[in-house]
């Protein structure tokens, strides 16, 4: 539900829509857009290219459509609705050219997931037989093979036991549990804890974090405990929270990014490095623990305040930089992380020493970019994307979350919920 005097947030996040919307690519009674995208140089330089979007959650059309229809329901607005159910079908459409895959934010799974909600929240019968028909494929889908909760069976579990358990379904709420076996049988168990390799990323050691890391495996194994009452998962969860505690650095605030650079990997030494986004440091870490609140003892519930308290500040630094407002590595994830702590009665408690006016803060320097004119900086380098997680999509979506916190963050995969019912 909306707070009093916050329409000026969906009127900002209406009008980011229509510019969406006002730039997609029509064609056959779908569409695309083109956003920036990064590819590695010669000698590891960076170069920026553009290119059609694919179909997913975290950088195509699904999660753009996601954010127009919720837009669209919350106003009204009959054109925004016709872009995200032709962005949704696109999804849907490339979803089907290729073997299923049990990845939330990369895959078939969160686009079949943003497609039943696109399609509650439009009214939209037909498109919700199409991802009705994708459901049956992913009962199928063969278990991923990585653990993370960006690409792997950590996502997984959360995608399925939300689309599962909505729909009633017992072979997706199956497929969560064999996602779940996997993560046990991935993993890696020592006296500090339970973590997992990365084989996509360098590291010097497992990975702490959300997107790659142990938080995202905890997170997963916790929801999983939930939905079953099978202990092995509430134990497994408690050590890969074991592990990471065992790399928390208290004169931070921060959990080390064990990720080898190119750069760093010429060094005889590797440095010790923080970063403090959703996906990697403080704030995922962050997230995932204000999901898992019944699990943690005091030391990790002083850690956790920490985090926030180190997430706020890097708010505060880059809303003083103004250089990158995405959802995955920039601002308003950051700031969402902190509306989630607000929002959570146990987390609450955990915000002490962090100015409750950050989210506002953060949202208001969205406005500007809105009011002026000027695009959103986003998480590419500088380059112009529309998309979810690295562009302008989802930095519209946290206005819009900010002015109705009903609506599912999504940092984590979201549970199935019903069209909330604002109006502008």
């Amino acid at each position: 539900m909306s707070t009093p005097g916050s329409g000026h947030l969906l009127l900002a996040a209406h009008r980011a829509a229509s510019q969406l919307s006002e730039q997609a690519i029509f064609a056959g009674g779908l569409c695309n857009w083109v956003g920036a995208a990064v590819r590695e140089g010669p000698a590891g330089t960076v170069i920026v290219d553009h290119r059609a979007l694919d179909p997913t959650v975290y950088e195509g059309t699904s999660g753009i459509g996601l954010f127009l229809a919720e837009v669209a329901h919350a106003t009204g607005d009959g054109d925004l609705a016709t872009t995200a159910a032709a962005a949704v079908r696109q999804s849907l459409d490339r979803a089907e050219e290729e073997p299923p895959s049990l990845s939330f934010y990369s895959g078939t799974l969160g686009i079949v997931a943003v497609a039943a909600r696109v399609a509650a929240l439009l009214d939209a019968e037909n498109l919700a037989a199409q991802a009705s028909g994708q459901r049956r494929r992913l009962a199928a889908a063969s278990v991923p093979h990585g653990f993370d909760l960006l690409s792997g069976a950590a996502g997984a579990v959360l995608g399925l036991l939300a689309i599962g358990a909505g729909q009633g379904e017992q072979l997706l709420l199956d497929q969560a549990t064999r996602c779940g076996q996997r993560l046990l049988e991935t993993s890696r168990r020592t006296p500090a804890g339970r973590s997992w390799a990365n084989d996509a990323v360098p590291a010097q050691a497992d990975l702490t974090g959300l997107s790659h890391g142990a938080s995202g495996g905890a997170v997963a194994l916790a929801a999983l405990f939930r939905a079953t009452g099978e202990e092995t998962y509430q134990v497994a969860a408690r050590e890969a929270l074991a592990y990471e505690h065992s790399l928390f650095h208290p004169d931070v605030g921060n959990w080390p990014d064990l990720r080898i650079t190119r750069a760093a990997s010429n060094r005889r030494q590797l440095p010790r490095t923080f970063t403090s986004f959703w996906c990697h440091g403080a704030p995922g870490i962050a997230a995932a623990r204000l999901e898992m609140l019944d699990l943690l003892d005091p030391d990790l519930a002083d850690e956790t305040a920490h985090a926030l308290l180190t997430t706020a500040r890097a708010v505060q630094r880059m809303l003083a930089a103004q250089d990158n407002y995405c959802v995955c590595h920039g601002l308003t994830g950051n700031a969402e992380v902190l509306l989630l702590a607000r929002m959570r009665d146990g987390g609450k408690k955990l915000l002490g020493g962090v100015p409750v006016e950050l989210p506002e803060e953060a949202a208001a320097a969205c406005e500007r970019h809105v009011a002026s004119g000027q695009p959103w900086p986003t998480g590419i380098y500088g380059g112009r994307n529309p998309s979810l997680f690295l562009g302008s999509a989802g930095i519209g979506r946290f206005l819009l979350r900010l002015y109705d916190p009903q609506l599912p963050t999504l940092l984590l995969p979201p549970p199935s919920s019903q069209p909330s019912h604002n109006s502008i």
